[in-house]
C-alpha cells in the first residue's frame, strides 16, 4: 500500500495548529506555588500553652488536610499530568469560596484572591492546549492513510504493568498510613481518658523547637521530653500541666494531631490513583493500534541525542524537527513475536548488538509513522528498505522537539 508522505505545505498546517509555548499548564505551577508558599509565609498561628491550648481534632482539620494534599498533588499534575488539573483546579477552587477559613487558616486572607487568578491561568492553558490539539489532530487526518493492521504486534513490555503495580502499592501504603493514624489518634484518646493530670516545670527546649523537657517528681531529676507543636509556648521555668497514664505522657495543652498523616495518607491515595489512571489512559492509547485500522504517514525520523526519536516532513530534510517520539527499537526479521519482549531487557542486551543496531538505525532515514500525530499522541514507526526492516514502538508520548531539535539532522 502506497503511504502518502508529510509534505512541507502539510507539515507547515500542522505546526501552526500547535499550541503556543505560553499555553503550557506547566508554567501555572509557578503561580500555583507561588500561593502555598504565601500560605506558610504568612501564617500566624500561635503556639500552644496551658493558657491556649491547641483544639482537638475535628472535621475542619480533616478539611484542612484533604485541601493541603490537593494543593500539592495538584502542582504536581500541573507539571506531571496537566489533564488531571481539569478536576483539580475547580475542586480547588470551590474549597476555596465554600471553606476560606480552613484554606487560609491563620494566613492572611488576601492570599485568597490569588486563587482564581491562578485557575483561570490553568484552565486557559489547558483550553488553549485542548484545541491546539484537535487541530493537530483535524490537520494530520488530512494526509495520512489507514492500513490495516501494524506490521508487527507490541511486545509484551509495552503494556507492562509497572505504573499500575507501583499505583497499587501507593493506594496501599495511603490505607496503611491512614490505619495507622486513626490507631494512634484512639491510643491518645484511651490514656488521656485515664491519665492524671500533673504540675511539671519546663527545664529546657530542645534544638528543633518541637521539643520541651519537663520535670516532675515521677520522672526523676532528669525530666522527660515531650513533643510540642512550638516549644515557645512553654517558657523555660514556667510550669505547665501533664497527663501522665503509667509510661505514657503528653503535654495536655497538645492533643494528638493526625492532620499530618491524614495530608501523606491523602497524598499516597492521589499518587496511587493518577499512576492507575495513568496506565488505563497508556493502554487505551495503545489498544487504538489493535481495535482496525490504523493511520499511517510517511516521515523522515532519526535519533535524538539522548535517545528520542525525532520527526521530520519526509518531502524536505531541511525541514525543523515536528516531533519528539519516544520509540524501542524491535526487529522482527530477528526475533518472533513470543520472545518480542526479550530484547526490551536492559541488563541482557549485547553490547556488540546494541552498536550494530544503532548503526543500523542511523543508516535509516524514510519511515512510516502510525497514529495520527499530536502533542502527547502515542505513535510507532518502521524504518524500511530494500534489505531490511525495524519496527519502533512506543515507549512514551510524543511531545513538542526542544529548541535543539529545530534543525535539520541532515548530516545523519
Amino acid at each position: 500500500m502506497l503511504i502518502p508522505g508529510w509534505s512541507p505545505a502539510a507539515a507547515s498546517t500542522w505546526r501552526r495548529a500547535r499550541p503556543p509555548r505560553w499555553a503550557d499548564p506547566r508554567f501555572s505551577a509557578v503561580g500555583w506555588a507561588l500561593i502555598l508558599v504565601l500560605l506558610v509565609a504568612t501564617d500566624v498561628t500561635p503556639p500552644c500553652s496551658d493558657a491556649a491550648p491547641c483544639p482537638r481534632p475535628g472535621a475542619d482539620v480533616l478539611v484542612e488536610s484533604l485541601i493541603f494534599a490537593l494543593a500539592f498533588a495538584h502542582i504536581a499534575w500541573v507539571g506531571w499530568l496537566p489533564a488531571m488539573t481539569w478536576v483539580t483546579t475547580p475542586l480547588i477552587l470551590v474549597s476555596a469560596v465554600l471553606w476560606p477559613d480552613e484554606f487560609v487558616g491563620n494566613s492572611a486572607r488576601w492570599v485568597l484572591a490569588l486563587v482564581p487568578l491562578a485557575a483561570v491561568w490553568t484552565l486557559g492553558t489547558l483550553f488553549v492546549r485542548h484545541v491546539g490539539r484537535r487541530r493537530q489532530l483535524e490537520a494530520a487526518a488530512t494526509v495520512a492513510t489507514a492500513v490495516p493492521a501494524l506490521p508487527k504486534p507490541l511486545p509484551p513490555r509495552a503494556r507492562w504493568p509497572l505504573r499500575l503495580v507501583a499505583g497499587c502499592a501507593a493506594v496501599l501504603a495511603s490505607l496503611a498510613v491512614l490505619a495507622y493514624a486513626v490507631q494512634q489518634h484512639q491510643s491518645d484518646a484511651d490514656h488521656a481518658r485515664r491519665a492524671r493530670p500533673v504540675t511539671a516545670t519546663v527545664v529546657a527546649h530542645k534544638d528543633d523547637g518541637f521539643v520541651v523537657r519537663v520535670r516532675w517528681p515521677q520522672p526523676g531529676p532528669d525530666g522527660r521530653d515531650l513533643e510540642a507543636w512550638d516549644a515557645t509556648g512553654y517558657p523555660v521555668g514556667s510550669t505547665t500541666t501533664v497527663l501522665v497514664d503509667e509510661t505514657w505522657a503528653r503535654l495536655a495543652a497538645e492533643p494528638y494531631d493526625a492532620s499530618g498523616w491524614g495530608a501523606l495518607s491523602t497524598g499516597l491515595a492521589l499518587l496511587g490513583f493518577t499512576l492507575i489512571g495513568d496506565e488505563v489512559a497508556w493502554r487505551r492509547q495503545l489498544a487504538a493500534f489493535v481495535r482496525g485500522s490504523v493511520p499511517a504517514l510517511r516521515v523522515w525520523i532519526c535519533p535524538s541525542d539522548d535517545g528520542d526519536v525525532l520527526v521530520f516532513p519526509s518531502a524536505d530534510r531541511a525541514e525543523p524537527a515536528l516531533l519528539r517520539v519516544s520509540l524501542d527499537a524491535v526487529n522482527p526479521d530477528e526475533e518472533d513475536d513470543e520472545n518480542a519482549g526479550d530484547e526490551w531487557d536492559d541488563d541482557e542486551d549485547d553490547p556488540e548488538e546494541d552498536e550494530e543496531s544503532e548503526e543500523y538505525f542511523n543508516q535509516r532515514d524514510s519511515a512510516v509513522l502510525y497514529g495520527l500525530p499530536y502533542d502527547g499522541a502515542v505513535l510507532a514507526a518502521q524504518i524500511d528498505d530494500d534489505e531490511d526492516e525495524l519496527f519502533l514502538v512506543p515507549h512514551g508520548r510524543a511531545r513538542p522537539p526542544k529548541a535543539r531539535d529545530r534543525r535539520a539532522r541532515s548530516e545523519r
